[in-house]
């Protein structure tokens, strides 16, 4: 089982393109020094802009550059990371609800995003939202779901050319968050056949997980494919099957219902073609 990312259930407008050709067009690393950059607890509760010195005017609610013990690489003097408390933090501090960070406005689209999470461990949730008419109205793009392994590179590719500014929430109280990293490359054209076709077979975690009693599975294909997703209980044993049929290239979304399940560890499974790709669900009720 692939236990080094519980990855992203996707919502909305997650395209997947072909984008080896596009390079970085802006980075923040948060190693900040300046002394107007809130540090260390809380920024106020209304939002406020801050510039940071690499990359221009960011919106903070709530979060602050943290110290350098959970920055990923090197850790030096001037190590930072984008700190999101976790709600009841925040709520303590006299803030509401929740937290967020806004970047700069980007003037070129945004195509794939990447950062890290210096945190990990479960529970820790990072909602990212994009905006075309900056920061005006915004649709989300993605969860990490229960956390990420530390320091792992997170991607998403989200090519929209109307695309200007990012948002990223901790909306959870599972733990506070620590953000560095942040990479986004220009958005790319596409031929109109080519936006909904998948560059690779994709299982993703499962939504909501945990769950109570049905959850929402969505896995991708490159191509048409004969498609089994079957579910095993913590002993192996197969105790439903949820899709056996050929299906188009695309994304796909199933909803799974556990009503007749006591809760438990549960064990999803895709295979498809040559692909094969198991994930770890938990019913609670």
């Amino acid at each position: 089982m692939n236990k080094l990312i519980k990855l992203f259930f996707i919502f909305n407008l997650l395209i997947v393109t072909i984008i080896s050709a596009q390079e970085a067009y802006w980075t923040e690393t948060f190693d900040d020094t300046s002394k107007a950059v809130p540090r260390s607890s809380p920024g106020p509760n209304t939002p406020t802009s801050y510039k940071l010195t690499l990359s221009g005017e960011w919106i903070f609610l709530g979060v602050y550059l943290g110290g350098s013990t959970n920055a990923c690489g090197t850790i030096t003097a001037t190590s930072r990371t984008l700190r999101m408390p976790k709600i009841s933090t925040v709520q303590g501090a006299g803030i509401e609800p929740p937290c967020y960070a806004i970047t700069p406005k980007l003037e070129k689209g945004i195509g794939k995003l990447t950062f890290k999470e210096g945190r990990g461990g479960i529970n820790r949730v990072v909602s990212v939202y994009k905006s075309a008419d900056d920061g005006k109205t915004w649709t989300l793009v993605a969860k990490t779901d229960q956390g990420t392994t530390k320091c792992q590179e997170i991607t998403l590719v989200i090519n929209d050319p109307a695309a200007n500014r990012i948002k990223f929430a901790n909306e959870t109280d599972g733990g506070d968050l620590d953000i560095e990293d942040v990479t986004i490359t220009k958005a790319v054209s596409t031929n109109v056949d080519d936006l909904n076709i998948p560059l690779q077979f994709t299982l993703f975690q499962n939504y909501p997980n945990p769950f109570n009693p049905t959850t929402t599975i969505n896995f991708t294909l490159p191509k048409m494919s004969y498609v089994k997703l079957t579910v095993y209980n913590s002993l192996g044993e197969k105790i439903a099957t949820i899709l056996s049929k050929q299906l188009d290239a695309g994304m796909h979304s199933v909803n799974f219902d556990a009503s007749n399940l006591p809760s438990g560890t549960y064990f999803y499974r895709l295979e498809a073609d040559n692909f094969i790709s198991t994930k770890k669900m938990t019913l609670i009720k």
